[in-house]
């Protein structure tokens, strides 16, 4: 039983190395790194966790670090579907997530949505030059929609306190967020709206107020009515 799982050990390295014979000197250094901004709790306090992605050469592989309880660690499930059926390829590499700082424990899928903008910014699909500025918070359905999470309100306080200038937050959490008076609040539904609205916006762009999502609600409600009235 040992000798076996030693041999099987090894054939896995000799592939790896094997598949590295392949790659030029070039790709074999070329890696992609990115770094989003999102929000934990502890205890009655939020803190600002730094989302490190970074993507190499090699074997296809997804591995996040940093304390991350098991809704985190299946994450790399939904993140991946979620990427693919929003239309973008998910990286063929190496790709490693870590959760700074790694000495305390982040619980949730409120990572969902910056891990999936985290790999898709080090892939260049996302290009935003005030990216360290924005806190971004969801969860993702393997659809790609963006779920509501808990605890925004005290998470975006604490950004604000930080210097963020933008939040990217789930649409039914709007209505707290816009509470947070010193952040540019842009409600999404899905990761495709995400990434449309950070490949759009700079330092100085406004976000969503309160006036704003009231009309907003009001359409969706309408359009919501519409779709009855058709089923009907």
């Amino acid at each position: 039983m040992h000798l076996s799982g030693n041999i099987t050990r090894g054939v896995f390295f000799c592939v790896r190395a094997y598949a590295t014979l392949f790659l030029s000197e070039e790709e074999r250094n070329e890696h992609m790194l990115s770094k989003i901004i999102t929000y934990g709790i502890w205890g009655t306090k939020s803190f600002k966790i730094d989302l490190e992605t970074n993507i190499s050469r090699g074997i296809p592989e997804f591995n996040v670090v940093g304390q991350g309880d098991v809704s985190i660690k299946e994450a790399r499930v939904r993140v991946r579907t979620a990427i693919n059926n929003s239309g973008y390829k998910f990286p063929n590499g190496r790709i490693a997530v870590n959760l700074a700082p790694a000495g305390l424990r982040k619980e949730g899928a409120f990572l969902d949505l910056p891990m999936a903008v985290g790999i898709l910014a080090a892939g260049g699909e996302v290009k935003c030059s005030c990216i360290n500025k924005c806190a971004i918070i969801g969860e993702l359905s393997l659809n790609g929609s963006v779920r509501p999470s808990v605890g925004v309100l005290i998470r975006l306080a604490q950004a604000a306190k930080d210097g963020a200038l933008h939040a990217i937050i789930p649409c039914e959490n709007a209505n707290e967020a816009l509470n947070v008076k010193e952040l540019n609040v842009f409600p999404v539904r899905s990761l495709k709206e995400a990434v449309s609205i950070l490949n759009s916006i700079t330092v100085k762009t406004q976000g969503m107020n309160r006036g704003c999502l009231d009309k907003w609600g009001n359409m969706e409600a309408q359009s919501n009515e519409d779709k009855l009235r058709n089923d009907e």
